[in-house]
């Protein structure tokens, strides 16, 4: 998707998204005290997303992976009192989607924590409803 962000202004918002409409990217343009108008900066932050589905889950949950550049992924499933019920560590290179069986534990509510290093961290509720 092209963005025209030539006319935004300062402190404006610019959000690109997929043709599904799933959230990919967030640049904000901001001022970096360049002293001259020969160059500038494009201050951009990057928020991946990670879609959890299906939630309640059954026997498994699909986690999409935002797009890596083989660097590896820790995703650790948590119960409620913060315990670690799995764990796993993937090599991801390109977007994937990684399915992670639940078939064996408890009904209940569960964290998903996804990290990448200290480039991002991800947390979301996972219900196992059977």
């Amino acid at each position: 998707m092209l963005l025209d962000i030539a006319n935004q202004d300062e402190g404006s918002q610019v959000i690109q998204y997929t043709a599904s409409g799933s959230y990919v990217q967030y640049w904000k343009i901001e001022t970096v005290g360049c002293t001259t108008t020969s160059g500038g900066r494009l201050g951009a932050e990057y928020e991946p997303v990670v879609n959890v589905y299906p939630n309640p889950a059954q026997t498994y949950v699909n986690l999409d992976l935002p797009r890596m550049d083989n660097s590896p992924v820790q995703i650790d499933l948590l119960n409620t009192t913060g315990q670690s019920v799995r764990s796993e560590t993937l090599k991801v290179d390109g977007s994937t989607t990684h399915r992670l069986s639940v078939a064996d534990l408890p009904n209940g509510l569960y964290l998903i924590r996804i990290q990448s290093g200290s480039l991002w961290n991800f947390t979301h509720r996972l219900l196992i409803a059977r």
